[in-house]
């Protein structure tokens, strides 16, 4: 009987392998280093093909992640939007309450202004003189503004030289600085 060589490499290989799996002498293992690169290369393989992996999923959630960080973001965008409109809604509101209050402070003001007007218009010049005399420049200013044009010439009439130059200039200070449209 005739032996077919391509029986004889199988028989040879299967021969090869069970030495290998039984522990075989140094003739059927290959050589120590050769096995150290077999088994590396493997192990580079698997880590390779790990690493293509682990590349593989954060590419997959690469773009859910970017998409839920921007979602994130938008929210806490339109919290800060919404808490920008209650500020800003507050504001105008503490605006509007001052506006109310300086228009009511003017307004006393006015009002004490023409009551004190009228008391020292009623006085005598030079009582009036005296008490004007105490009070700052400005002050002065203002009141004898109130005051007709000959009650406040008589009351600086009756003040110290110096002191109803000073009340005279801030006077015109005063007038030269009214706003126009504006009355005495």
């Amino acid at each position: 009987m005739k032996h077919h060589p391509a029986r004889r490499t199988v028989a040879s290989l299967a021969f090869a392998l069970a030495l290998l799996l039984l522990g075989g002498g140094a003739l059927a293992s290959p050589a120590p280093a050769e096995a150290k690169r077999e088994r590396a290369t493997r192990a580079g393989e698997s880590a390779e093909s790990g690493a293509s992996a682990v590349q593989q999923y954060c590419a997959n959630i690469a773009n859910t992640a970017a998409a839920a960080e921007l979602a994130i973001r938008e929210q806490q965008l339109r919290e800060l939007e919404q808490q920008m409109r209650q500020r800003l809604e507050q504001l105008d509101q503490r605006r509007v309450e001052v506006q109310q209050a300086i228009e009511r402070y003017e307004a006393v003001v006015r009002k004490a202004g023409e009551t004190v007007a009228n008391v020292y218009s009623r006085m005598n010049p030079d009582a009036a003189a005296a008490q004007i005399a105490g009070l700052d420049d400005e002050v002065a200013a203002a009141l004898l503004l109130r005051l007709k044009p000959q009650n406040s010439s008589a009351i600086l009439n009756e003040m110290e030289p110096p002191r109803a130059a000073a009340v005279a200039k801030k006077l015109a200070d005063l007038t030269s600085a009214k706003p126009e449209g504006s009355s005495r």
